[in-house]
C-alpha cells in the first residue's frame, strides 16, 4: 500500500466505522452494498480498514478509469454489474456566455440546490458544458432544478449510458525536472515560480496532496499522488522517471 496515515480527525474515525458497517451489511444481506462518492483520502482509509478487518471483497468505481471520486462497493461473491452502480451521468450544457465557467462555479450552483458533496462524483468540463457524475437519488433533482450556473443559463439531461473515454475531456500531459520529490520543489516546477514562493504557498495551507493538507514544504510526494492548489488548479504525479546527469528527477504529470 502507498504511504498511509491513520485517521487523524474524529470525522475520519467515524468514516472508518461507517466502512465496517457497510461491510457487515453486505455480509448479512449477501448483496453488494455501496457507499456515496469518496475522495482519494477516504478511499485510502476504506482500503486500510477493510484489509485490517479481513472484510469482504471490494472495489471502487467512479464511472471511468481515471475517475478521482469513486463509490465503494463491498460484496461477497460476484462484483456488481455496471447497471447496479448507484449513480448516473448528467450532461450539462450552457446556452451562451458559459465559456468562462469553472469547476467551482458548477459546484457552487449544485451546492445551492442543497446537494451534498458526497453525492457528487467527478465534474468534467468540456467545450460546451460539463459531465457530472451524481448519485441516483439526486440525478433527477439536478435535471429539474439546475437552471443556471451563476448568471449563465444551463440545461441538464440524463445520459443513457456512460460516456466513452474519447468523449471525456483529457488532462494535459506535462514533463518537469526537479531536484527532489519535496512538495515545494514539485510545486515550484509546475507553477513556474520560485522555490521560496512555493514553500510559502504550502505553509499557508492552500496545498493538498491526495486530499491531505500539507503544511510542511519538505513533505515528499509519491507516484500517483494528486497535487491540488486552492484557487489555482490540480495536477497528478503520473510517473517518476530517470535522473539527469546532474541528478535531477524527471517527472510526468497530468494537469486538470
Amino acid at each position: 500500500m502507498k504511504r498511509f496515515l491513520p485517521p487523524r480527525t474524529p470525522q475520519e474515525q467515524i468514516f472508518c466505522k461507517q466502512v465496517l458497517t457497510l461491510a457487515a451489511r453486505s455480509e448479512k444481506t449477501t448483496r453488494p452494498c455501496f457507499s456515496s462518492f469518496l475522495d482519494e483520502r477516504q478511499q485510502q482509509l476504506a482500503r486500510a480498514q477493510l484489509a485490517a478487518n479481513n472484510a469482504t471483497q471490494h472495489l471502487f468505481f467512479g464511472g471511468f478509469d481515471a475517475a478521482e471520486r469513486k463509490v465503494l462497493c463491498v460484496y461477497l461473491d460476484e462484483p456488481p454489474e455496471l447497471w447496479e452502480w448507484p449513480f448516473y451521468v448528467v450532461r450539462l450544457r450552457w446556452k451562451t456566455g458559459g465559456a468562462t465557467l469553472t469547476h467551482r462555479d458548477y459546484l457552487g450552483a449544485l451546492m445551492g440546490l442543497g446537494i451534498e458533496r458526497r453525492c457528487l462524483g467527478d465534474l468534467l468540463l468540456c467545450e460546451d458544458g460539463a459531465y457530472l457524475f451524481v448519485v441516483s437519488t439526486q440525478a433527477q433533482t439536478v435535471c429539474d432544478e439546475l437552471l443556471s450556473v451563476g448568471r449563465v443559463s444551463v440545461t441538464a439531461t440524463l445520459c443513457s449510458e456512460l460516456p466513452s473515454e474519447h468523449e471525456l475531456p483529457q488532462p494535459e500531459q506535462k514533463t518537469i525536472n526537479v531536484a527532489s520529490l519535496r512538495v515545494d520543489a514539485v510545486l515550484a516546477a509546475v507553477l513556474h515560480t520560485s522555490r521560496s514562493d512555493a514553500a510559502a504557498l504550502v505553509s499557508s495551507g492552500k496545498v493538498m496532496v491526495s486530499h491531505l493538507e500539507v503544511g510542511n514544504p519538505s513533505f515528499l510526494m509519491e507516484e500517483g499522488d494528486s497535487l491540488t492548489v486552492r484557487g489555482v488548479g490540480k495536477f497528478r504525479l503520473q510517473q517518476i522517471g530517470g535522473e539527469s546527469k546532474k541528478g535531477r528527477l524527471f517527472l510526468s504529470l497530468l494537469q486538470y
